[in-house]
């Protein structure tokens, strides 16, 4: 098995350039520092020496800068996790004898999904004597999002015998 080295971050004595252009905790540009130099700045405020970029724009020294990199590496973790975290779409249910009361309180929900830029499905499950029927489901399903002012669109509408399912995009 082989390991990518792509993504390998250089930290401290791992660095094999003597000459590198150092960056300090606050953003300040040091300039060009031998690196044991630089790694004794490192050492007395405590931090590591990080190696950030191979190349500098100049494309003469790497770049490395003086940070706590076990933070870096903490926060870069956190970053991949928010990502992964995406909610893309919310489902809502609804059945054809739904009380007056019930429907706004959906229909409140879906509004505040769409405030959010989330998308919303609002599905009606068909049973018994309503299997069958989709065009009045597809017809009560109008009039409830039309009674709040959502906008719909013909394309969006997935029917089969017992679900009609509408996708609402903000």
């Amino acid at each position: 098995m082989k390991f990518s080295n792509k993504n390998r971050v250089l930290v401290n004595e791992q660095i094999r350039y003597d000459s590198i252009r150092v960056i300090d905790s606050n953003g300040d540009n040091l300039g060009i520092l031998d690196k044991k130099e630089a790694l004794h700045k490192a050492s007395d405020l405590g931090l590591d020496l990080v190696m950030v970029h191979s190349s500098s724009p100049d494309g003469d020294y790497p770049i490395c800068k003086i940070m706590d990199y076990g933070k870096y590496k903490y926060n870069q973790k956190i970053k991949g996790k928010k990502s992964s975290r995406h909610i893309k779409r919310k489902e809502i249910f609804l059945s054809m004898n739904i009380g007056d009361h019930d429907k706004k309180t959906k229909l409140r929900k879906i509004v505040a999904f769409l405030k959010k830029k989330i998308d919303v499905s609002v599905s009606m499950k068909l049973k018994g004597r309503y299997r069958g029927k989709s065009a009045l489901a597809k017809s009560k399903l109008i009039d409830a999002l039309q009674s709040e002012s959502i906008a719909i669109d013909d394309n969006n509408w997935r029917v089969s015998d017992n679900i009609v399912s509408l996708l609402i995009k903000p």
